[in-house]
């Protein structure tokens, strides 16, 4: 998922276009789930039904705490093992950190099936509200699970070209309307919640975005 794009969510057509030609000529799929790891319990893979070869993770998998992993197919990985003919070296002086493996072990016990479902719950509440409010305007409105953001333009946003279309310097003035009524988003109208948010907090989200889209 193109978080600097805009949040944008794959099109399932287009990732099982990728593996099956990835299956064609031998090449490695990789997912970079980073980000799209939220996007439902398992991550984006899960969601679209398509297994990649190669997972890079992060953040969220540390509840925080700095941390990435990549896991995948057992014969990709294996040439990271000890003895293996042409290893390749996987070294690090933070590697298998205990004080960040703990806060993982943490973070993917919280994180039940449930508790994601009621995060998607949430986000998808808020991005419908969102697109009733900006209906007919020329804003538009992307994410998936936990995250949603406004787009300062009428056009879909598919590529990089698109962001191109997006007012900016709205964008921005919109979220720091919204900082100064006690609501913190990025500066580009995006944001993610978490299993902590409050539907408290949701509605003072929604009614700040509702009050300066009827300016």
């Amino acid at each position: 998922m193109a978080n600097r794009m805009g949040l944008v969510v794959p099109k399932s057509e287009f990732l099982a276009a990728a593996r099956a030609a990835c299956d064609v000529c031998g090449a490695v799929l990789i997912f970079d789930e980073v980000i799209a790891y939220r996007l439902g319990y398992g991550g984006a893979q899960t969601v679209f039904d398509i297994t990649p070869d190669l997972t890079t993770l992060g953040k969220s998998i540390g509840g925080g705490f700095p941390v990435g992993a990549v896991a995948g197919r057992a014969d990709i990985m294996a040439v990271t093992e000890p003895g293996h003919a042409g290893r390749v070296t996987h070294a690090g002086t933070y590697n298998g950190n205990p004080v960040t493996m703990a806060a993982g072990l943490a973070t993917q016990q919280a994180l039940t099936p449930d508790v994601v479902e009621a995060i998607e719950i949430s986000g998808e509440r808020i991005r419908s509200e969102l697109r009733r409010m900006t209906e007919q305007l020329p804003l538009s409105v992307s994410g998936g699970g936990p995250f949603f953001k406004v787009n300062a333009t009428a056009a879909e946003i598919v590529n990089y070209r698109d962001t191109i279309t997006c007012d900016k310097e709205w964008q921005r003035l919109a979220a720091m309307t919204l900082f100064n009524s006690g609501v913190v988003i990025s500066g580009s109208m995006a944001g993610c919640i978490a299993s902590t948010t409050t539907d408290a907090q949701i509605d003072a989200l929604l009614a700040g975005v509702e009050a300066i889209v009827r300016l």
